[in-house]
């Protein structure tokens, strides 16, 4: 339903930080997002800036059989200097 931008550290912006961060997360049964591991990640506070948007990921749990279920998915966040 909705997917939170990751913002920029001001040690990001002050190395000209730039890449994506690849995570791997949980989107339970329950609506809430667990299990959040960073696959590639970024310096300078980037990787957890993403983690904490991915946290805020809203969505509608999938549903098999009737039952809704939890599903593991890779997310990225995007960082460029403009």
């Amino acid at each position: 339903l909705s997917k939170p931008k990751a913002s920029y550290t001001e040690a990001a912006r002050r190395n000209k930080t730039k890449g994506v961060v690849i995570l791997r997360i949980v989107l339970t049964a329950k609506g809430t997002v667990e299990g959040v591991t960073v696959v590639r990640g970024l310096p300078d506070g980037l990787s957890e800036k993403s983690m904490e948007a991915a946290r805020q990921i809203k969505f509608q749990p999938g549903v098999k059989d009737g039952k809704p279920v939890s599903v593991s998915i890779s997310v990225e966040y995007g960082f460029n200097i403009y």
